[in-house]
């Protein structure tokens, strides 16, 4: 026997001794069905345009909420935050250098250290000392910015103080906030302040 016989010979008997479910799953394969290019290309597409939209929506809010052209359609801004912002805009004093105050006004002062303040009407000091919480919540944190109502009477209430007569001076007076400003108290705020400037 010659030596191509006998490598023949072996690999006939290796072949035998295949199991036949190997056999029968090479006799039946069906290549697996590939996707085509357009569905990648579209999936590929949708991919990226939320990429795009997901980067840049909170980009473009933030960019009108430093501009100040906001509304409260088009993101869901809060009303402290918008009083806030009003806040910021206005020009800031000494509290030596605010002119005499007579009648009813509207004080501040921001977190930088600047003094504010607006004439306003009894009406509307009553109406944003009425609109304070007898028991509202916890401020979140204290940003450092001081609110004070003065009353045509010369009495001087903050909507960060819980309504009590120790929380009532006849002076701008330093304190601790007890309370979140009203949503409604935030918003009449902010509309003086705008109305004003």
């Amino acid at each position: 026997m010659t030596d191509k016989e006998k490598y023949a010979k072996k690999l006939m008997d290796t072949v035998g001794e295949i199991d036949d479910k190997y056999v029968y799953e090479a006799q039946n394969y069906t290549p697996k069905k590939r996707m085509p290019g357009y569905i990648k290309a579209i999936i590929a597409a949708a991919a990226s345009v939320f990429l795009i939209v997901s980067v840049s929506f909170p980009v473009m809010v933030g960019v009108l909420l430093r501009k100040g052209n906001y509304s409260s359609n088009d993101v869901n801004v809060t009303p402290a935050y918008q009083m806030e912002q009003s806040m910021s805009k206005s020009d800031a004093e000494t509290y030596k250098t605010l002119p005499k105050m007579t009648g009813a006004a509207l004080i501040w002062r921001t977190a930088g250290g600047g003094y504010s303040c607006v004439p306003i009407s009894e009406a509307k000091a009553e109406s944003i000392i009425e609109s304070i919480g007898e028991g509202g919540e916890k401020p979140v944190q204290d940003d450092g910015t001081r609110i004070w109502i003065r009353t045509d009477n010369g009495e001087f209430v903050s909507p960060h103080l819980k309504r009590s007569p120790g929380n009532v001076d006849c002076a701008v007076f330093e304190y601790s906030p007890e309370t979140a400003i009203s949503d409604e108290a935030a918003r009449m705020i902010a509309k003086i302040i705008n109305e004003r400037n």
